[in-house]
């Protein structure tokens, strides 16, 4: 076959191949059936079904008759239940708990309740990001802030003894019975008393801690780590010593030795009382014998022998002595007990009262608040007195500034002031000279007119109208006699100041301040 027979076999080959994709694919078009736009969609075409909504938040009710609170939570509700024991105290003696129930909350996912311990429980959750003054966060603060729902609330039946703070643990005693499908973490919320701001909170396991450390009863002698201790005797006859560290050492037995030890420690013997016999709190020998050792320490005891040690200590005591040590202390002695303080070295701050105690300065320029029926003395020093009726003043060696101030006519009697070796300056301060009497205020035992300056004001600021000086004819003292103007149209009485013997005083040696 030639090749242009050839040529002309292949074209006509592919003219009849096209042809025939041609007519197939005609036919194809041809044979596809009408779609019918009222018919259901086949299995797996056509729109998605839409998803079941999520089952999320939470439910409550309480039937009041069973006594039983059910919460439910929703399958798919990321937040978590909470109960807050919510106290609320007012300044009304009628109702000084205002509210008193336990409050039910659905907490948002992410809002942790449980930063709480027992020494930070003034710190409210969510106050900081509240922005305000904490005088100002309340209740719906509260709320607001922490993305709280409330589900309900349920008014609990307040005690007969008011509400104490609930032991750790035992919240749940005073709530209903809790039926949930779900955790409810529980809590105690407390707000101020003639205010509605929060001052405290707390987690229903939450531990009584001191500076980080729980409470040890010990029945036995024990001696703590060099770090800090919370140590208190189970049992009468035991010695703790504190070691190295702030420790916190409690007695409430007697025959007990504390000894804080280095560190700025915490003693305590409270109204301790021995178990046999007659021995009590106001006995004469000590129950409690107290070392405070090295450290600013803070100190509280009854019917106790304190030596505070060196450091700037602070001590109260309720019958007993103590001794300030080395430092700048602040010793005070308070109930009816008959108390010893004695400064020691240091500018010392000493506070007495009570028929029989005494306060001693010593060392240093301090100062003493001697109420009535007590004796204080600064010692030797720059010392500052404050002398109240029927007390005893003794200002010692130095320069001391010695005031005698109270109620003119006070029942409590005259006060003493010596103002021992210095220059004194001893000020009368009296208080509503009012009625038409004469009375002796205080008496001063050894005044000296060459370097001593009498000082003569009224506490409300009355100005003195007239003074005048009259000696015992025998010599025996010398009384200085204070007129005030009448206040209001109401008369003043005349205010005595007596001096011991004839030092010859002048009425322009007086000074008279506003």
């Amino acid at each position: 076959m030639g090749a242009l027979a050839l040529l002309a076999l292949m074209s006509g080959a592919l003219m009849l191949t096209a042809a025939h994709d041609n007519d197939a694919h005609d036919v194809s078009d041809s044979q596809t059936p009408e779609t019918d736009p009222t018919a259901p969609p086949e299995p797996g075409t056509g729109d998605p079904v839409p998803p079941e909504p999520e089952d999320t938040g939470a439910t409550f009710d309480f039937d009041d008759a069973a006594g039983t609170i059910t919460l439910d939570v929703g399958a798919d509700e990321t937040g978590t239940l909470a109960s807050i024991f919510y106290v609320d105290s007012e300044d009304n003696p009628d109702n000084f708990y205002e509210t008193y129930e336990a409050r039910f909350y659905l907490v948002p996912e992410g809002t942790d309740l449980s930063d709480a311990d027992y020494e930070r429980r003034g710190d409210i959750p969510g106050q900081q990001a509240f922005g305000g003054s904490p005088l100002a966060y309340e209740l719906e603060d509260f709320e607001q802030v922490l993305g709280l729902q409330l589900l309900g609330t349920v008014q609990l039946e307040l005690p007969d003894d008011g509400v104490p703070l609930p032991d750790p643990g035992n919240m749940r005693d005073v709530l209903p019975d809790i039926q949930s499908n779900a955790p409810v973490a529980v809590h105690y919320l407390e707000a101020n008393t003639d205010g509605d701001e929060l001052v405290t909170f707390l987690n229903e396991d939450y531990v009584v801690t001191r500076q980080g450390v729980t409470e040890q009863v010990v029945t036995e002698s024990t001696t703590g780590t060099n770090g800090t201790d919370w140590l208190t005797t189970g049992t009468e006859g035991l010695a703790l010593d504190g070691g190295d560290g702030d420790d916190i050492l409690f007695a409430d037995h007697a025959d007990t030795t504390l000894t804080g030890g280095a560190g700025d420690d915490l003693l305590q013997g409270v109204f301790v009382e021995r178990s046999q016999g007659s021995f009590s709190i106001n006995g004469t020998e000590p129950a409690i014998v107290i070392d405070g050792g090295d450290g600013n320490d803070t100190i509280t005891s009854s019917n106790a022998t304190i030596d505070a040690g060196t450091g700037d200590d602070s001590v109260r005591l309720f019958g007993g002595e103590v001794r300030g040590g080395e430092g700048d202390d602040r010793l005070s002695a308070q109930g009816d007990g008959v108390a010893t303080l004695l400064g020691e070295a240091g500018n010392d701050r000493l506070t007495i009262g009570g028929a029989g105690s005494e306060a001693y300065g010593d060392d240093g320029d301090d100062f003493v608040s001697v109420d009535t029926g007590a004796l204080g003395s600064g010692g030797a020093g720059n010392d500052r007195l404050n002398i109240s009726a029927g007390a005893t003043g003794l200002g010692g060696a130095g320069d001391d500034e010695i005031t005698v101030f109270d109620f003119f006519n006070n029942e409590d009697g005259p006060a003493t002031v010596t103002g021992g070796e210095g220059a004194d300056t001893i000020e009368a301060l009296i208080r509503n000279p009012f009625g038409d009497t004469e009375v002796l205020f205080f008496q001063i035992t050894d005044f000296d007119p060459s370097e001593d300056v009498l000082q003569i004001s009224s506490f409300n600021g009355a100005e003195v109208e007239d003074i005048e000086i009259v000696e015992d004819p025998g010599g025996a003292f010398t009384d200085v006699r204070v007129t005030f103007p009448p206040l209001n149209g109401v008369e003043t009485g005349i205010t005595v100041v007596r001096l011991e013997g004839t030092p010859g005083i002048t009425e322009d040696q007086i000074v008279l301040t506003a």
